[in-house]
């Protein structure tokens, strides 16, 4: 899993994700709360972002793993 693509907003930093299946994900961090949102989903587009208590829309993984490394 690989993170590419930083950003920083103020206190919010932002990477795009991928799940070990290949679904990428926009990862949003704001202090300790982490926020994904599935990105070319065959599920469709998330407006209100998963938490790391999700699982991943394609595989049904657990979000735990996601980090910015």
């Amino acid at each position: 899993m690989a993170a590419t693509q930083p950003a920083e907003t103020r206190s919010t930093k932002a990477v795009d994700w991928v799940c070990d299946c290949g679904q990428v994900y926009r990862l949003a961090v704001k202090g300790d709360r982490r926020t994904l949102w599935p990105r070319n989903s065959a599920v469709g587009f998330s407006t209100h972002g998963l938490g790391t208590d999700d699982t991943c829309v394609r595989c049904g993984k657990p979000l735990a793993a996601a980090s910015m490394h």
